[in-house]
């Protein structure tokens, strides 16, 4: 089974840009949320987020996890 994965983040926001192009960089297929409204209602307070099948990362582990092999083998 394909994780799912989820980038969630803002069009204004370097650490975003620098985390989605890691991803791909990595070739990792991934989701991009900026929808405001539903990033709220997560209770998400900093952008970016991943999430991989519904655990969320904050910035630091979500790349130390992809550099190690951790998360998005």
């Amino acid at each position: 089974m394909k994780d799912s994965i989820i980038v969630y983040s803002s069009p204004s926001c370097p650490k975003c840009k620098m985390l989605k192009m890691e991803l791909t960089r990595r070739g990792v297929e991934f989701e991009d949320c900026q929808d405001t409204d539903k990033i709220t209602a997560m209770g998400i307070q900093s952008v970016p987020m991943l999430s991989i099948n519904g655990e969320l990362f904050g910035m630091a582990d979500a790349i130390r996890g992809i550099k190690e092999g951790k998360i998005c083998k």
